[in-house]
């Protein structure tokens, strides 16, 4: 057996089942990707070679080119995918000793490494001999390997004599003499080492030419041997009389040959197989089939010449391109070769045979398993691989009917068996059951079988056998499972999130909508899902109709995706705000066929814009309203302070000049303090109310109400929330305290603009039962020094253009809710404004 088996294919599929069949057998093996990685193998290979022809890098053609280039002595069988004829003769002229086509039968791969063993064993001993054989002649004399050489063709004393121009006598004593120097007592022995060491006969000149004689040298050459008349084959037949008929009637082809190797007889089948139009008689084999030598033709006729056994075996001829069962037999003037073309044979049966394996390869990448059914004897057989799918081994599991029942679900069965009697009886063509089947683990698989009778009892019309497949349908059953999921999901988020779906036909104009589509259209939800567009378009607000379609023909036209918003209104008249979404799907020849997307309710988003608009615009009258009063209020504060005074000099003066009364100096005081007391009421009169003041305090969400004043005066500006959970929920005026928000943030905002980051970060933790402290933080250049300690009075400000009471209000709204508010940021840069209020 070759020490290993070394397989180069660039199919890793390939590689790896070889590797594991000859492995079985008992073959070590080792797998090269390429041909290249074979090549750049440093070691001394030993065994054989199985090399794949066609590969994408190096073929197997270059390989064994490169092999025959460095004297490689390593066997080599070649296989091909291909039906390559030219590449497979080529391969057997660069020396492979085989050729196999994929997909090849198993037991042929062994079978024709087991030659590769023989042949490499034949090839060793021949080897060795040949060298033992050749040392030993090293001690002949020129003129004793000439006696030697003499004796090999078959001459007697006196026609080598008559050769060489010697006498009788003298080729008598160098005949005892190389006897003697060769060590063997014989004459026999002596041409048997001449035969061993290849020594080329008498008769035919040292030229590499064809062996004559025995010619049992073990390697033939291929150029023109003697050629004997074309008489020859009228010699056989007048030998043959009896058996001509038989010879020339026999669908085989038949060829004599004699001792030479020469033809001497080939019938007309013969001589049609071999395509070989000219006369063959007196030509040598291995001219005419040159692709014969190093093969087992080869060794099969050699061995049958010594041995005189017959021997029959199936031979490849690259010369011929064909396959042939070759029968060899020895007869006294040499040898009977018998054979038959077995090529269409072989291909019939390679192309069964790749059938068979697509069927197989079919099968097992479906995962489906074929089974048998024995009707008769009630006994069932089943594809390996799927028992093995199930967790059975196919070694020790059988089958029958009454144990199939009891693997299959009791709920299942009853419909099985009413199936299967219903086919059996002929009322149905073919038997198709989905069922559960146990697992070898407890466990249940769905299946799908599919069968029918193909064998009926001629004489009693009963049916005796059924064949089908069965699937594994247990993952289609799982992703049913999954998606009808998956619908009811989308079903429920559709509902959640107030999202359809729908699909317009652009042929047929017919729009396909969901259950809540249809709701949110005002169509009943148990309505046709198919309606015209026509009817949708009557959904419509009529001041959005134009502007809808408008959308949908511009993104037909255009293929890009579908937005537009619109009102659809109810029978019973209620509008509902829309937006529809989606996108073209088109043919082949890229033209959109229908238009598929969701529809979402807006109807809410809307009111809640309208609202927070009407907040905004409530918010923005309290602003001013608010500066109004601040105004007022510092307006009345300060020319109180001159009237106050304008009081006092006068009633001073009163005192200090001891008006009487009556007087006209009396009567001008009185008119200066009554004028006073005026403009003091005037003042009260005109002040606004302080509203910042009046707070109606409610439990609130700090988070929503901080997030809602940064949306309404972030700018752009990031603005970042750390609201603990423990201190969202307090007492507060909503309104109040949107206004504090909105006027730090857009402080915030309006110092990040002069210079430094672009974050706001509004945090707020609480630091009691009580209160919560709230942080509005900034990136810009920070408080100066000379305003940090009347930052909140009224009028101070760091912008220019700005009023000033900005703060003042803040701090007033603060301390309305029993909190305060102070600066926490030194004087780098950003700032930090702090203020506490209650806790809910």
């Amino acid at each position: 057996m070759p020490n290993t088996v070394h397989i180069v294919d660039d199919d890793p599929s390939v590689r790896a089942a070889l590797s594991y069949l000859l492995s079985s057998h008992g073959y070590p093996t080792q797998i090269y990707a390429s041909g290249a990685e074979l090549l750049g193998e440093r070691r001394s290979l030993t065994g054989c070679l199985l090399l794949d022809l066609k590969m994408s890098d190096t073929s197997g053609l270059e390989v064994l080119e490169e092999m025959a280039r460095r004297g490689s002595q390593l066997p080599a069988i070649a296989m091909s995918g291909e039906r390559d004829l030219p590449a497979a003769v080529q391969a057997l002229k660069l020396g492979a000793v085989d050729y196999l086509q994929k997909p090849h039968d198993p037991d042929e791969l062994v079978l024709a490494i087991e030659r590769v063993r023989a042949l490499a064993d034949h090839r060793t001993h021949r080897s060795a001999t040949r060298a033992s054989a050749t040392a030993r002649l090293r001690s002949l004399s020129p003129r004793q390997r000439q006696i030697l050489r003499g004796l090999i063709a078959g001459m007697t004393n006196k026609e080598i004599a008559r050769r060489l121009d010697l006498s009788p006598r003298t080729v008598e004593m160098h005949r005892r003499n190389l006897l003697r120097d060769l060590g063997v007592r014989t004459t026999s022995a002596a041409i048997r080492l001449g035969i061993e060491a290849e020594l080329t006969p008498l008769e035919t000149p040292d030229d590499g030419t064809a062996p004559t004689a025995a010619a049992l040298a073990p390697l033939p050459t291929f150029a023109a041997a003697r050629r004997q008349p074309s008489a020859r084959n009228a010699d056989i037949e007048e030998m043959l009389p009896p058996a001509l008929d038989v010879l020339e009637g026999t669908s085989d082809g038949v060829f004599l040959l004699d001792h030479d190797f020469n033809f001497t007889y080939a019938n007309r089948n013969a001589l049609e197989i071999m395509g070989d139009s000219c006369d063959l008689i007196g030509r040598n084999i291995w001219e005419v089939l040159p692709g014969g030598a190093r093969t087992r033709l080869y060794d099969e006729c050699k061995a049958t010449a010594e041995q005189r056994k017959a021997s029959r075996f199936t031979f490849y001829g690259p010369t011929l391109g064909k396959w042939l069962d070759i029968n060899v037999r020895p007869i006294p003037s040499g040898l009977l070769l018998l054979f038959r073309d077995l090529s269409r044979e072989r291909a019939a049966l390679a192309e069964l045979r790749l059938s068979e394996e697509r069927l197989r390869l079919a099968l097992e990448a479906s995962g489906d398993g074929a089974w048998d059914w024995n009707i008769a004897d009630d006994t069932m057989t089943l594809s390996p691989r799927f028992l093995v799918g199930l967790g059975y081994d196919p070694e020790t599991v059988s089958f029958r009917s009454d144990i199939l029942h009891n693997l299959i679900h009791p709920a299942d069965w009853p419909e099985v068996d009413r199936q299967m009697r219903e086919h059996l009886a002929g009322r149905s063509e073919v038997f198709a059951c989905e069922y559960r089947v146990r697992r070898r683990d407890g466990g249940w698989a769905w299946v799908f079988e599919r069968g029918r009778v193909v064998a009926h009892d001629p004489r009693t019309g009963n049916s005796v056998r059924m064949v089908g497949t069965v699937s594994d349908t247990s993952a289609l059953k799982e992703m049913q499972a999954r998606a009808q999921e998956a619908l009811e999901r989308i079903a429920l988020a559709q509902q959640l999130a107030g999202a359809g779906t729908w699909e317009l036909d652009l042929t047929t104009r017919i729009a396909t909508m969901s259950g809540r589509t249809r709701e949110m259209h005002g169509l009943a939800a148990d309505a046709d899902e198919a309606i015209p567009e026509l009817m949708w378009e009557a959904i419509l607000h009529p001041d959005d109709l134009e502007r809808t379609k408008a959308a949908l023909k511009e993104a037909v036209d255009t293929g890009t995706t579908y937005s537009a918003g619109y009102r659809a209104v109810a029978p019973d008249g209620e509008c509902r705000w829309l937006r529809a979404l989606g996108r073209p799907l088109r043919a082949a020849d890229g033209v959109a066929t229908r238009f598929v997307g969701i529809v979402l309710d807006e109807t809410e988003r809307h009111k809640s814009a309208q609202e927070l608009q009407r907040a905004q615009d409530e918010l923005a009258n309290v602003c001013r309203l608010t500066a109004l009063g601040t105004v007022m209020t510092s307006l009345a504060h300060e020319l109180r302070q001159p009237l106050t005074a304008i009081r006092g000099y006068s009633s001073a003066l009163r005192h200090t000049l001891s008006a009487s009364p009556g007087s006209r100096f009396a009567e001008a005081l009185d008119g200066i303090e009554e004028s006073a007391i005026l403009a003091d009421d005037i003042l009260a009169g005109a002040e606004m109310p302080s509203r910042w003041t009046q707070i109606d305090a409610r439990a609130e969400s700090l988070g929503e109400i901080t997030r809602s004043a940064a949306n309404i005066a972030v700018g752009t500006a990031e603005v970042q929330f750390a609201v603990a959970p423990e201190a969202d929920g307090v007492r507060v005026d909503r309104v109040h305290l949107q206004q504090v928000m909105m006027n730090l943030i857009r402080n915030a905002t309006d110092a990040m603009q002069e210079g430094g980051g672009r974050k706001i970060t509004i945090s707020a933790v609480p630091v009691s039962d009580e209160e919560v402290e709230v942080r509005v933080s900034d990136e810009g250049p920070g408080i100066p020094a000379n305003v940090r300690d009347r930052l909140f009075s009224p009028f101070v400000t760091m912008k220019s253009g700005g009023t000033g009471i900005g703060l003042s209000i803040c701090r007033t709204i603060i301390e309305a809710h029993g909190g305060r508010i102070w600066l926490a940021s030194g004087p780098d840069r950003g700032a930090v404004i702090a203020f506490t209020l209650p806790r809910a």
